[in-house]
């Protein structure tokens, strides 16, 4: 075979075809018991152009670099995840940092049913820390909807006194809280003054709220003005 027409060989096939043409053509050589090394006896000869040498090496195949695994957390790690998380780790993670300071295992039947187990633990915190947390934004908005302005009561004027002929008490504020602001308030959060429980003369006063300090330390007062009914 020339190597004119090898090489032209070499060029309309793929790379499988290539080498199984390099195997006939050697295969010929060792026939006619011509030495294949004979006939290219420096790598620029013309067997070398139409054979390279890179089409009988024995290719070992290329390292998988993308590869990775999966392993159960046994405890939170940062970056990673919380514990019973079934996290995606590269293999020298695996096998040199996380399963030998016992901070993941390799997936298995126990292991699985274990970290399903605790991630409902998780849902059911979550859930409950995600109605908390919604509750309590609701209370602080509410509760500066209704002190950030003042709430406005007008009582009819008894003639004789000259004070409001019915005094202003826990329960109109909670009405009036409902009428004016919408807002649905318990009636005992609305702290009245000991004599008498209610708030008697017209003018601005200030009412206590008792509020959770868990929600909001800070005090909070509502400022009442009670004004003459026309």
């Amino acid at each position: 075979m020339s190597w004119l027409a090898a090489r032209a060989a070499r060029e309309a096939c793929g790379t499988s075809s290539r080498r199984s043409l390099l195997r006939g053509a050697i295969a010929s050589c060792i026939a006619r018991g011509i030495d294949a090394d004979a006939v290219a006896p420096h790598p620029s000869s013309r067997w070398e152009t139409a054979f390279p040498s890179s089409l009988w090496r024995q290719d070992r195949g290329a390292k998988r670099a993308n590869r990775r695994v999966d392993v159960v957390l046994l405890q939170d790690v940062e970056g990673l995840g919380r514990e019973g998380a079934v996290v995606n780790v590269k293999p020298g993670r695996a096998r040199n940092h996380l399963v030998p300071h016992k901070m993941a295992s390799y997936p298995n039947e126990h292991r699985l049913a274990e970290a399903a187990a605790k991630r409902e633990t998780w849902d059911e915190a979550v859930v409950k820390e995600a109605s908390e947390d919604a509750a309590a934004k609701e209370n602080k908005i509410a509760l500066g909807i209704l002190v950030n302005t003042p709430l406005v009561v007008k009582r009819i004027e008894d003639k004789t006194t000259k004070q409001p002929r019915l005094p202003v008490t826990a329960e109109l504020l909670q009405k009036e809280a409902l009428r004016q602001r919408q807002l649905e308030c318990d009636v005992r959060m609305f702290v009245m003054p000991k004599d008498g429980a209610a708030l008697k003369t017209f003018g601005e006063h200030k009412v206590p709220l008792w509020i959770d300090k868990r929600q909001v330390p800070e005090e909070q007062t509502l400022t009442v003005i009670v004004r003459k009914k026309r």
